[in-house]
């Protein structure tokens, strides 16, 4: 989607800033490397996780006044400097979106919000990163579930997933009438989209029930423009307990490491100067013992 964005006009920073492609994705990423560090850097503040999200992110908001802010804002400024319309992709976006409305305000146009079926993208999760199933389903229903609380007021175009495959030209017609920068047919031209970026396809008709369920449906009423109030999105709390509690392990795990690593370095320079002093004296022996004969 950001590739199809970027081809048909908007600005999604130089090809050295963006992460590169892998196995997982062999036409690129497209995100920046600077944005994903710094979401990064804001979910930890807050002893988050992509893998481990809160419920409620709401006190991200008060670090855009801080050095975190400071670091949004000189990549904004960046992005800027060639005067056309930005866009920004980063899954992560879902969770951190409290901090990026405080930092950009107005100059926050809208939000092209991409959805997929649940299924779809736990596939897509097992695969790349080797998560079960339910997994990947809670956490597909707590990352729409916050960027839907997120982006409340702003101006947002809904886009199903197969729907841009199927049809682009339809489905981001609205998008092609807002921006003046954007032009759908010259995306089209640049041929960015093709079946076989579906990787992972649900083949059902009827999904199974439950609150990734009401979520999926709540999202597809938003694109017809009939979705009205919120909806009850509450996930399973043991899947999300679990998951906090591994993603807590591991990290008390990688401190542990890190301080392992620290004393065998220090271990490692300990002998390296002991060894040299040891050198110098037996050297200096040596010397003396020859201008003694």
């Amino acid at each position: 989607m950001a590739e199809f964005l970027i081809k048909g006009g908007f600005h999604g920073g130089e090809a050295d800033a963006l992460m590169p492609a892998s196995a997982a994705n062999e036409r690129g990423f497209f995100e920046r490397l600077d944005v994903a560090d710094l979401n990064d850097r804001l979910l930890r503040a807050v002893q988050a996780h992509w893998l481990a999200p809160q419920r409620d992110l709401s006190e991200l908001e008060s670090f855009a006044e801080g050095p975190l802010g400071d670091d949004a804002r000189r990549i904004v400024e960046r992005l800027n400097e060639t005067g056309r319309q930005a866009v920004l992709k980063d899954p992560r976006f879902c969770l951190t979106m409290p901090f990026w409305r405080a930092v950009l305000g107005e100059e926050l146009r809208a939000v092209i919000l991409v959805f997929r079926s649940p299924q779809e993208v736990a596939a897509s999760l097992s695969e790349r990163d080797g998560l079960d199933e339910p997994i990947g389903i809670h956490l597909w229903g707590a990352y729409y579930e916050a960027v839907l609380t997120g982006i409340a007021g702003l101006q947002v175009f809904p886009v199903a997933y197969n729907d841009l495959l199927d049809n682009p030209t339809k489905a981001l017609e609205a998008v092609d009438e807002t921006f003046e920068d954007f032009s759908v047919e010259r995306a089209v031209q640049a041929n960015t989209l093709d079946q076989e970026l579906r990787h992972h396809h649900t083949q059902s008709e009827e999904p199974s029930a439950g609150p990734s369920t009401q979520l999926l449906n709540h999202l597809s009423g938003l694109q017809a423009g009939i979705a009205q109030g919120g909806v009850d999105t509450s996930v399973d709390s043991s899947v999300a307990m679990a998951l906090r509690v591994a993603w807590v392990a591991d990290l008390h795990l990688r401190r542990e490491i890190d301080v392992l690593v620290v004393e065998r370095d220090e271990a490692r320079s300990t002998v390296l100067d002991t060894t040299e002093r040891l050198e110098r004296e037996r050297d200096d022996a040596r010397e003396a013992h020859r201008l003694t004969g």
